[in-house]
């Protein structure tokens, strides 16, 4: 578990971003937490980075030198392109390893076998397609046991062209190693976007 830095709330390390001092004296965030030297973390929020660039005794710490913030709005929008290109990215690496499983029939037919894939829908989704994957995302919970993963994110176009497809409004990802990056990513971007109300609601559920 880690404090966020400005709220002190805690949650698990990935779903906060992660903010260094560059060599340059450049506060940077590190998403995906392999930057060198010492860092701080925050919940996705944008309010939390706007509380952030207000505190600099607390980024100062960070570094010897002087350290050089960012202008509030560059940052937002810096971080709102880089969570959605992870995002994106990561829906891609599933698609490389063969755990893409597209559109709603395909879907439904894993499930039938036995299968427990993650299913993803875009929020630009109609909502009778909506409803008939919500229905197929609780079946296993009618026959007592746990419903499986479900996501709302981005919208048909970006969710299609994450997959190397045209307009795309459900898809599945199968179990592999994967799965854990995608979970990264898609709460990170939830939570910046308002769409998910809290770090603590989700950090177990998906375990």
């Amino acid at each position: 578990m880690r404090t966020c830095a400005v709220t002190r709330q805690q949650a698990e390390a990935l779903y906060l971003i992660r903010f260094v001092v560059a060599p340059d004296g450049q506060l940077m965030e590190d998403l995906a937490g392999k930057l060198p030297g010492r860092g701080l973390h925050i919940l996705p929020q944008p309010d939390a980075v706007t509380q952030l660039l207000k505190r600099k005794g607390l980024v100062s710490r960070l570094a010897s030198g002087t350290v050089t913030l960012p202008v509030e709005e560059q940052l937002h929008s810096r971080l709102e392109r880089a969570l959605e290109r992870r995002l994106m990215d990561a829906l891609g690496l599933a698609r490389r390893a063969g755990a893409l499983i597209m559109g709603l029939r395909e879907v439904e037919e894993r499930i039938a076998r036995g299968e427990r894939p993650w299913v993803i829908m875009a929020r630009d989704t109609a909502e009778h397609t909506v409803e008939k994957t919500l229905r197929l995302v609780q079946r296993p919970a009618r026959q007592g046991e746990q419903a499986l993963t479900c996501f709302q994110l981005l919208d048909r176009d970006r969710l299609g062209a994450a997959c190397g497809r045209g307009p795309m409004a459900v898809l599945g990802i199968a179990h592999n190693g994967v799965q854990r990056r995608i979970r990264q990513d898609a709460w990170r971007w939830l939570i910046w976007n308002g769409f998910a109300p809290s770090v603590e609601e989700h950090t177990e559920e998906l375990e």
